[in-house]
């Protein structure tokens, strides 16, 4: 392991909170390496297999939500044309 995933959240820790918030990429690729440096039952945290099994269900389900239930609520408010 290249402990990248170690600095990337030490990082984002030192942040304040307004950086964080006017960068919202940040956010959950902070929460992602959270769930992988804890990974393992040596770390307390997930496994591989488990990140897999919760990840691509939870990508799919926030991908359903921003097509059929956010775009057109912003439609409908004038956010999109």
């Amino acid at each position: 392991r290249s402990g990248a995933a170690r600095t990337f959240l030490r990082w984002v820790r030192t942040l304040p909170d307004d950086r964080v918030v006017g960068h919202p990429e940040l956010a959950p690729a902070a929460a992602m390496c959270a769930v992988l440096v804890g990974e393992g039952e040596e770390g307390g945290g997930y496994g591989s297999a488990e990140v897999v099994k919760l990840g691509l269900p939870l990508t799919a389900l926030v991908l359903f939500v921003a097509v059929l239930v956010e775009v057109p609520w912003w439609k409908c408010i004038g956010l999109l044309p």
